[in-house]
């Protein structure tokens, strides 16, 4: 595998004297670790070929050197005299770098990604010093116990002296001010891999799922998406990972009703700190009762003059469009449901009133009879049922709306 050392591109343009500006001939490089007077290993060749811990300058003050991670340069002339001393020097191809702990470990300045087994029972990664990094760590726990993470002597880390990954698959990332650790990006396993889904095998509306990596609580903001087993009758809950059943709302505060939930469907919901909203569409539909208003309580009267209302509350609404064929009964069905009322009219050109007539029919409506809008006349064999499964259209015999062969009309139903 490739390494990631790479070349000292300021040893490449060559160092100058900082008196005489005349190029450092024979001088001597001397390289250390970050912050540090331990020597470090810098090499002939990308492929780490040729060791060293200093080397001297050509005639022209430059010198071919790789190096791989972060450095403290010391530069001396051909006497020994220190001209120049540059640390934190970053010299690493930009690809990262991962090692695995299955023990306590103490991070070096090279690290770039740290997976931790805490299989074995809890581990300790202590930080290198702050001000000899210049680059992000990142740390995964990968077990099932904490890994502690801990600065360098008494250096913080958001302002603790740990800070502890308690999740499994948890990954943590770390940045330096030069003098403490803050961590900048938490993510954890579930939300990485699309929010955390399972699916549900209640027979209830006491769903429960099991996510894995298991959440060890339940937090403000937590988002889980789950398949349920059964549609809802009425309130519900969701137990995730035996942390407790806490109910499921709709609209902020409102508890569930028959059918918002279908078989199979998948649900997303978010945590608010006590319940679970539900933020995925509702399987029932809009209830036009509470949703619409009360403006459609009263719709108009029957033939006898009663005032058509509502017996119970509308909780499904549905639109669609069908092609007429000419026929005194032509079914629409598939809607799902049997509607309440239902408003018909034409699709493909709405120019004068009298061009495209518009029906309506109540259930109440006696018999076949519709209500044509155009020139507000109770109409038969124009609209003649509303059915289990949708509704039944007529052209009167004549090849006449809402039945005109070929003709497409769009729909709107309450139910």
């Amino acid at each position: 595998m490739s390494t990631r050392a790479l070349q000292f591109e300021l040893l490449l343009n060559g160092i100058l004297h900082p008196t005489t500006g005349a190029p450092l001939a024979a001088g001597t490089v001397d390289f250390y670790a970050a912050g540090t007077t331990t020597a470090k290993n810098v090499w002939t060749s990308k492929a780490k070929a040729g060791a060293a811990t200093s080397v001297t300058l050509g005639a022209d003050g430059t010198k071919q050197i790789y190096g791989d991670g972060e450095y403290k340069l010391v530069v001396k002339d051909s006497a020994g005299a220190t001209h120049y001393t540059w640390d934190n020097v970053r010299c690493q191809y930009p690809n990262f770098s991962v090692v695995t702990k299955t023990a306590n470990y103490t991070a070096t300045i090279d690290d770039d990604v740290i997976l931790v087994n805490t299989s074995g029972g809890a581990r300790t990664i202590t930080l290198p010093a702050a001000a000899t990094v210049g680059h992000a760590i990142i740390i995964k726990n990968i077990g099932a116990n904490n890994c502690v993470i801990d600065g360098d002597g008494s250096e913080t880390i958001d302002g603790s002296a740990t800070y502890t990954i308690t999740t499994q698959n948890e990954t943590v990332t770390l940045m330096s001010d030069g003098s403490n650790w803050y961590v900048s990006v938490t993510l954890t396993k579930s939300l990485v891999d699309g929010m955390g889904y399972a699916a549900d095998a209640e027979a209830s509306d006491t769903y429960v799922i099991t996510l894995s990596p298991a959440p060890a609580a339940l937090y403000a903001g937590m988002i889980v998406s789950f398949k349920a087993n059964t549609a809802n009758t009425g309130a519900a809950t969701l137990n995730v990972n035996a942390l407790g059943a806490k109910n499921i709302l709709k609209k902020n505060d409102q508890a569930l009703v028959t059918g918002d939930i279908e078989a199979s469907q998948i649900v997303v919901v978010i945590y608010d700190g006590t319940s679970w909203q539900m933020v995925s569409q509702l399987a029932g539909g809009i209830n036009v009762a509470t949703d619409i208003g009360a403006a459609l309580s009263v719709l108009g009267t029957n033939s006898a003059g009663t005032a058509l209302e509502w017996t119970t509350n509308v909780t499904r609404i549905k639109t669609g469009t069908y092609t007429g064929d000419g026929s005194t009964s032509k079914a629409i069905t598939g809607v799902g449901f049997q509607p309440k009322f239902v408003m018909i009219w034409d699709h493909t050109s709405i120019v004068t009133p009298a061009a495209s007539n518009c029906y309506m029919k109540l259930d109440q409506s006696w018999g076949d009879i519709a209500y044509r809008m155009h020139d507000a006349t109770a109409a038969a064999n124009q609209i003649n049922s509303l059915d289990a499964d949708g509704f039944t259209v007529d052209d009167a015999g004549t090849d006449a709306d809402p039945n005109r062969n070929g003709r497409v009309y769009d729909y709107l139903l309450l139910g």
